[in-house]
């Protein structure tokens, strides 16, 4: 079943329903009446759920959530509910209703015969039932719905319609106590969780419960969750966010908010680095979920959305919460979160210190304002992009503007009137910068990567925000064309370059976040000699005369290990996404460059070594698809393959993998399940072994 909205948490946050009854309960009733909440086991609707379980224990209910396996569900997207008890456990006695949640998954359970009892005597005690999504087969299955008229997700149609039930092609449908519905989109789910509660609101000995107080959910911010969820426009909004551990509220701390794509949410820009910073930099960052996976980003248009004045009440919010800079607040996004990012720049110019859109574009605004601004922009997008095109697409599109006319239209409202300047980066990339006194607009200009979170994108954005509005200092690392990877027993020299040299009393030098050097006189140089195998990130810090501190914020990694035997060599693959992401990228040595797979399961890569060589390893240098179960083969003729070694729970990353030492020519990688429903992506495969031992 599709969702409109597809939301998840991370596994490591995991969202608990009681918790928040202190939080949001706005019920002027303190009642101890019980739901029953059935979820399945796998797979649920996260979204449908904690939509359901906030409007719930707002209102004054106590829920019992209940499965039918483990005492953990794990929802679509990968967030974990801990259930109270398992359907055969429970006692239908101690519950004024039950409420069953689902999509497919939920068909999966609808023939259980403790559900099935459970409907029966909650249908013979006349107690209301919900059923939302294909849940209805259950009722359907159970014999309650002859003759009633009833409303479910299409999948669960047939089922629905054999039981002899009256069809509905409602959102939702109420026969007596039965109460059913479609749902499939936050909007859905929100009207029939309303309509639910005032159902079981008017079970005997209870009250009806004032109309507000069944739509509204206050904010308030969930400090021990990192969550949020409150109703605005009569619509139920919710997000995630990320406070440093580290967190004084003597300090001020800059406020970031980053967007995610088109019918996606929060959690899906969770894992892209920015948390990490947040520690060193000290940044708050917000993941909001827009509203059925979508944004409001035409600048001053009303919608009955009001994204606008959705992030007005959260930055108020975080402002009286926490001790935020007001000079220091962002918003970055994805493909329609950048869109999202430039309209909320155009309608919150003194509120907003930057933006940093990646692959989005600027809107013309529905109506003029006036005014002047002075908002710093980074925008990174690949010339290749197809989903939103780099270049305009014809005389007939007014709007996107593409995005040359994107940067001359913000130009404008800055009143930049100076000269590009522009440098060429590694890996096809070249910026173009526009500055004034006090703001900078920047574009990064992609030779290729397509419709993607560029792999340095979240530093790059990190490293804009940290010094806009500039610091008292930037230090910024060189050398700038660091390889990926270097040989064991490699040196290099890092430098690290001060904007301004005065009043630095030293300069610390860090690798993976320990400091391991400080030079305090210019050039600040720290010279790393006979490298070790592993994994290098180097930072640095100036310490200034005044004690504070200033962080570089793009940092220096690489890594070192064997030597690559796959360097150059020829690779053939069972398919490519597109020519951006084609074979040769995959033995080319750059970190900027990788191959991208068509989006199914079972893809191969082979690489001739050319010559037959003794190889003993492997470096898999993983994309955000990475494979979460592979194999590696070897041979000698490109026809008998032997495998050498087999993965079954890969975490992505930088693999590296070590077998018997073996003789071959061809090294096959079989990528059997993705991790993501992308396609396979890596952006190197190194091979190892003895560089001597050629036949």
């Amino acid at each position: 079943m599709k969702r409109n909205f597809k939301f998840h948490f991370s596994n490591m946050m995991i969202f608990s329903a009681v918790l928040l009854s202190a939080a949001i309960c706005i019920s002027c009733v303190k009642s101890q009446s019980k739901v029953l909440v059935v979820i399945a086991d796998s797979s649920f609707d996260e979204m449908q759920y904690k939509i359901a379980a906030a409007r719930l224990i707002s209102s004054g209910f106590d829920i019992t959530t209940v499965n039918f396996i483990s005492d953990t569900a794990v929802g679509s997207r990968g967030m974990k509910q801990k259930t109270d008890m398992r359907i055969k456990d429970i006692n239908t006695d101690d519950y004024i209703s039950m409420l069953i949640l689902g999509q497919h998954e939920i068909l999966g359970h609808y023939k259980n015969d403790n559900l099935k009892a459970a409907i029966n005597k909650f249908a013979v005690s006349g107690k209301p039932i919900g059923a939302l999504g294909n849940s209805p087969a259950a009722l359907a299955e159970a014999g309650i719905l002859k003759n009633r008229k009833t409303s479910c997700w299409p999948e669960a149609l047939t089922i629905v319609k054999a039981s002899g039930a009256d069809y509905s092609k409602e959102i939702i449908s109420q026969d007596e106590n039965i109460l059913t519905g479609m749902g499939g989109s936050d909007e859905n789910d929100t009207k029939y969780i309303i309509q639910y509660i005032d159902l079981i609101s008017r079970v005997k000995d209870r009250r009806v419960f004032d109309n507000n107080n069944k739509k509204n959910i206050n904010l308030k911010l969930d400090v021990e969750n990192k969550r949020f969820i409150f109703s605005h426009n009569n619509r139920t909004r919710t997000g995630m966010y990320y406070i440093p551990e580290s967190y004084d509220p003597l300090k001020k701390y800059s406020l970031l908010f980053v967007l995610h794509g088109s019918g996606g949410c929060g959690n899906d820009l969770f894992e892209k680095g920015f948390n990490s910073f947040a520690e060193k930099l000290d940044f708050i960052v917000v993941y909001p979920d827009g509203y059925n996976g979508d944004w409001d980003i035409i600048p001053e248009r009303e919608t009955n959305f009001d994204d606008l004045g959705y992030f007005k009440i959260l930055i108020k919010q975080f402002k009286k919460d926490f001790n935020i800079d007001k000079k220091r607040i962002y918003f970055t996004g994805h493909s329609l979160g950048a869109f999202m990012s430039y309209r909320m720049a155009y309608d919150l110019p003194h509120e907003i210190a930057a933006i940093a859109p990646v692959s989005g574009l600027v809107y013309t605004p529905a109506g003029k304002k006036s005014g002047h601004y002075d908002v710093s922009i980074l925008h990174q997008h690949s010339k290749d992009d197809f989903n939103v095109r780099f270049s305009k697409i014809d005389d007939l599109h007014v709007d996107p503007l593409p995005v040359y006319d994107s940067i001359d239209f913000w130009k404008n409202l800055n009143s930049i009137n100076s000269s590009e300047t522009n440098e060429a980066f590694a890996g096809g990339i070249v910026k173009r910068t526009w500055k004034n006194s006090v703001s900078e607009i920047t574009l990064l200009e992609y030779s290729s990567g397509g419709h993607a979170w560029f792999a340095n994108a979240t530093e790059y954005i990190a490293e804009f925000f940290y010094n806009h509005p500039m610091r008292e200092n930037k230090i910024v690392l060189k050398p700038d064309n660091l390889r990926s990877y270097y040989n064991e027993g490699s040196g290099i020299i890092i430098v690290a370059e001060p904007h301004k040299n005065e009043n630095i009393s030293r300069m610390n030098f860090y690798i993976n976040g320990e400091m391991k050097h400080t030079d305090e006189s210019y050039p600040y140089e720290y010279k790393l000699i006979d490298l070790k195998k592993g994994n290098y990130k180097i930072t640095a810090s100036a310490v200034l005369e005044n004690k504070v501190e200033i962080h570089s914020v793009k940092s220096l990694t690489f890594f070192v290990t064997d030597a690559d035997l796959a360097r150059g060599m020829n690779v053939q693959v069972s398919s490519a996404e597109n020519d951006s992401f084609d074979r040769q990228y995959l033995t080319d040595g750059s970190s900027y460059t990788r191959w991208g797979s068509l989006f199914a399961d079972n893809q191969w890569i082979v690489v001739d070594l050319q010559k037959i060589r003794e190889i003993s390893g492997a470096t898999l240098m993983w994309e955000t698809a990475f494979a979460s179960s592979y194999q590696i083969q070897v041979s000698g003729d490109g026809k008998k393959w032997r495998t050498v070694f087999v993965k079954e729970n890969g975490k992505g990353g930088v693999e590296k993998i070590s077998f018997h030492p073996v003789k071959a020519k061809f090294l096959r990688l079989n990528l059997i399940k993705r991790s993501t429903q992308w396609g396979f992506s890596l952006w190197d495969i190194l091979i190892h072994g003895d560089e001597n031992k050629i036949e």
